[in-house]
């Protein structure tokens, strides 16, 4: 049967149509709430991705503790960054498998705490961590591990002699501390106490964006374009970086 003209139009238009509406898909995508240069990282790195994926992105600051909730329950559509244990906690989340950036901690303390000391030596001391991040009860188990509400409040602690050292996320605590005008006040031991990769975490609605996304991220990946963006936000904070063991 010949299929009229007009229609095989009206057919050609609704499939257009379709195309267009998928390739501009917006996400509803929610970030911390406080200044971290790790959402900074993160964000650059999505919204290129997204662009390339042909995905828009509305991207708003909640507090952490709210947004992984409203994410799970599909009120948003995803987290900007996640570290993949927290995001496992969640049925109804799912991680782009292509890491958008690392999250580093780095140790701060007195002399007589830092220098010349072994992993093994600040094991062995008391330790002040920032309530809420996982990364920091990871890497302190089996220490003797005091918690404080904020970054501010842990350095208060340290400064009053509280416990031995401070573990905290390296590029947060150095912002802290620059804008307390407090850089010199402690030394840091000289190697990153612990590292790990932060995904771009979706609700699992949107499963069919996974692998457009990643396949963006592989490219910024090989182009080293990931790794430029997470340079530059650390030279544009004035943070030197730490050595890797």
């Amino acid at each position: 049967m010949m299929i009229p003209n007009w229609l095989r139009s009206i057919t050609f238009c609704a499939l257009a149509c379709t195309c267009v509406t998928l390739r501009a898909q917006t996400l509803e995508i929610s970030k911390n709430n406080i200044y971290s240069h790790l959402s900074e990282v993160g964000e650059r790195v999505m919204l290129e991705a997204a662009r390339r994926a042909g995905i828009t992105l509305h991207i708003t600051p909640m507090p952490l503790a709210r947004s992984i909730v409203l994410a799970n329950d599909g009120a948003t559509d995803g987290e900007l960054v996640r570290i993949a244990d927290v995001a496992a906690q969640y049925p109804n989340l799912m991680r782009v498998p292509t890491p958008i950036a690392f999250t580093t901690v780095g140790v701060y303390g007195y002399p007589e705490h830092i220098v010349g000391k072994s992993e093994a030596d600040l094991r062995s001391m008391t330790a002040g961590i920032s309530r809420g991040a996982l990364i920091f009860r990871k890497s302190t188990q089996g220490m003797a591990v005091s918690e404080g509400q904020t970054f501010e409040a842990v350095f208060e602690m340290l400064r009053n002699r509280r416990f031995d050292i401070a573990i905290l996320e390296y590029g947060g605590a150095e912002l802290v501390l620059r804008q307390q005008n407090r850089v010199d006040e402690f030394m840091r031991w000289p190697y990153y106490w612990a590292a790990e990769p932060l995904y771009f975490v979706l609700n699992k609605k949107w499963e069919s964006l996974v692998a457009p996304l990643d396949k963006a991220l592989q490219a910024m990946k090989s182009e080293g374009l990931i790794d430029k963006y997470a340079q530059e936000t650390l030279a544009r904070n004035n943070v030197k970086p730490l050595k890797m063991r």
